[in-house]
């Protein structure tokens, strides 16, 4: 079985679970970042593994564009997607549902959110602003900040669980 893992990482983080993912799975794996996912012939593959990363509550445009561009093959193959979010429980649950087309969802053997990370000194500003006031509100359900004001929160447990499923 030849699998592909498709991917979009924007701070390396999708990127860093994508290859979890390749070292523990039977058979070849074989990495793509989304940017070059046109260098693939899908069918050239008894499996697809498609994640990245949900930004402001959306995942990476170039993943939703392939997904809905290449819905009937994709359809017709063994699935698993993932999502990297620093949300927990039925909130990653809901942007999880949300990320991919729906017949899509509908039809993975797995699918699954494997937390996420932030390295504050690769933010932009807007983006430092933004961290900053999220992890200061009472309300939010977001990871505490370490003294670098970094978030490491990959969910191990989660990606295990998704390479145990793949390789039934």
């Amino acid at each position: 079985m030849t699998t592909l893992i498709l991917y979009a990482s924007k701070y390396g983080c999708a990127e860093k679970c994508a290859k979890l993912l390749q070292a523990k799975l039977n058979g070849e794996a074989v990495l793509c970042n989304i940017k070059d996912a046109h260098q693939k012939d899908l069918s050239q593959f008894d499996i697809v593994i498609i994640g990245g990363s949900i930004y402001m509550g959306r995942i990476q445009k170039q993943i939703r564009y392939y997904c809905e561009n290449n819905l009937n093959t994709l359809s017709k193959k063994k699935l698993g997607l993932f999502i990297i979010c620093l949300k927990n429980g039925e909130e990653a649950q809901q942007e999880l549902e949300v990320a991919f087309p729906k017949e899509l969802f509908e039809i993975a053997i797995v699918k699954d959110y494997f937390g996420g990370e932030i390295i504050y000194k690769n933010l932009n500003f807007l983006e430092r602003l933004m961290t900053n006031m999220v992890s200061k509100s009472k309300g939010a359900n977001f990871p505490i900040l370490d003294e670098n004001k970094n978030i490491s929160n990959i969910k191990l447990d989660h990606i295990e669980r998704f390479i145990s499923m793949m390789n039934k």
